[in-house]
């Protein structure tokens, strides 16, 4: 099921798409596809296979409301569903691509045990919002959309922009791009297949997008250059090499990080008597691309990795229940203000000293040839 047109394609089974998703979660047995288009949508967890609202009794309930929500969709447009075994994600592929399951299945397993072992879960202690952590937060189970081609990604967009009305000027934007991270609903999404773009690889794209989606899920709302930063960190600790770029045109070369590094080290080299200030990293917009501000976001992540161990996962814990703990701004349509960089600041502070961004600019300044002052 193809089309030569993606938008005239995406209109026509919109109206059908939306029907599916608005059934009830549960179906009969005898129950048929309400068109010629659709076709079976499978479901795979624990070595089971079933239909969507044919669930085994022993199903948690965040999985049933995440088949529900996407069954539609995947139902018409001939996707299945699988599940790691602790359901914490479920990646949602073409049938026509079932024999890469078993393959993107393990790339999954070895990013979730990357980002796990990078940023595990930081112990609760008590305190007010002023002092820190005050309690685990739940985390919700995350949706990834290997997306056939341009025509698949534009029926998905069609499919939020109908089901989530808030998102339709965002969908507009996303139309162009080849993939998406987005909170709410929490999932990601990016295309298999014809990208023209040289160093695009299907298999970063995933890697790197559900180490974004992972970074929200267990600590929330952080400032969006630091969860990029994570999860060029987690991309390049499973794929050895960075090739997800979200929001950037252009081709780019395969050894990105190595340019980075270089490009940094020329910028700071003779700023000897300044320091990395947060408040220029705060300006680099949401929904852009800036190559300065992508090197610097890696780099940090990965001085902190390297040379504060442990630290990251309290910062970004802290700046995510600072963030939840935020009125929301009125007039904004319910959005919540960015976090302000000295709040950013002063949480990166308490959990790694005084000196760390004066030792992360000399970090950049010196390259592989830094040799920590701890």
């Amino acid at each position: 099921m193809r089309a030569s047109n993606p938008l005239l394609f995406a209109q026509t089974c919109l109206s059908l798409i939306l029907l599916c998703s608005l059934a009830a979660p549960e179906a009969k047995a005898n129950e048929k596809p309400t068109s010629d288009l659709s076709s079976p949508s499978l479901v795979h967890w624990q070595r089971k296979t079933f239909e969507p609202g044919q669930w085994p009794v022993e199903l948690p309930a965040e999985g049933q409301a995440l088949i529900s929500r996407w069954r539609g969709w995947a139902q018409e447009m001939g996707y299945r569903m699988d599940f790691d075994a602790d359901m914490r994600v479920m990646t949602v592929s073409s049938t026509d691509r079932n024999r890469s399951v078993c393959k993107e299945d393990k790339l999954v397993e070895r990013t979730l045990k990357a980002f796990d072992s990078r940023l595990p879960t930081p112990k609760s202690r008590p305190g007010g919002a002023d002092e820190g952590l005050i309690e685990e937060r739940q985390e919700a189970p995350v949706v990834l959309l290997r997306l056939h081609n341009r025509a698949d990604y534009l029926t998905v967009l069609d499919f939020l922009r109908a089901t989530q009305p808030q998102l339709k000027s965002w969908a507009k934007d996303m139309e162009f791009q080849s993939g998406f991270i987005l909170a709410e609903p929490l999932c990601a999404a990016w295309i298999e297949t014809g990208v023209e773009q040289e160093g695009y690889r299907p298999e970063n794209e995933m890697v790197h997008r559900l180490a974004a989606t992972l970074c929200q899920s267990r600590f929330g709302s952080v400032p969006h250059w630091l969860e990029r930063g994570v999860a060029w960190d987690v991309e390049f600790e499973v794929q050895h090499s960075v090739h997800c770029f979200p929001n950037r045109s252009g081709d780019f070369n395969n050894q990105q990080h190595k340019q980075w590094e270089q490009d940094l080290k020329n910028l700071w080299s003779n700023r000897e008597n300044s320091s990395l200030a947060l408040e220029d990293m705060a300006l680099w917009e949401l929904g852009t691309y800036n190559e300065t501000y992508a090197s610097t976001s890696w780099a940090l992540v990965r001085f902190l990795q390297e040379y504060r161990e442990g630290s990251l996962s309290p910062i970004l814990h802290d700046l995510g229940v600072y963030q939840a703990n935020k009125p929301r701004e009125s007039g904004s349509k319910g959005i919540k203000a960015p976090t302000p960089a000295t709040v950013t600041e002063s949480i990166l502070r308490r959990h790694t000293g005084n000196q760390t961004l004066g030792e992360v600019t000399e970090f950049f300044q010196r390259g592989n040839r830094y040799y920590p002052h701890r």
